[in-house]
């Protein structure tokens, strides 16, 4: 009996560690909460909206542009196991290097994390995680292939 649980147990785990990758190329879209994005009351709804999107298109040369509330960065796509981190290289198309100290400082480390059901979540230290979904037109085409 004891050998028929192991074999189970083996057969479960070598089964979980062979998971198909998700994809991660292409266009996925999210929206921030409500009470994480700061604003005045009376500010209009529509900045309060833009404030709130993100989106990240991933290339499969492993390069990454995202917009997070309005601002736009971009940079390399790493593969951390099962994962992505987007580090980024420009800030609306301007270089770290010819950056500030202090927007150098704020620049947002991100991390896509699959889930079983086909988002992502998107994190990025100190912030609350938001789920991202592929872009429904990808989605439809069967998205972008990854090499």
């Amino acid at each position: 009996m004891l050998g028929v649980l192991l074999v189970a147990f083996f057969s479960v785990f070598l089964f979980a560690s062979f998971e198909k990758p998700i994809n991660f190329v292409g266009t996925w879209k999210g929206l921030k909460s409500l009470k994480s994005v700061p604003a005045a009351p009376g500010a209009d709804p529509a900045l309060i909206q833009s404030l709130r999107e993100i989106q990240v298109k991933i290339d499969n040369r492993g390069w990454f542009t995202m917009t997070i509330g309005s601002i736009d960065y971009s940079g390399s796509a790493a593969y951390r196991g099962h994962s992505v981190e987007l580090s980024p290289l420009k800030i609306m198309g301007v270089v770290l290097e010819r950056q500030t100290e202090q927007v150098k400082a704020s620049v947002p480390i991100a991390t896509l994390i699959p889930q079983k059901n086909g988002t992502v979540t998107f994190t990025i230290k100190g912030e609350e995680p938001v789920v991202l979904t592929r872009d429904a037109e990808e989605t439809a085409t069967g998205g972008t292939s990854h090499p």
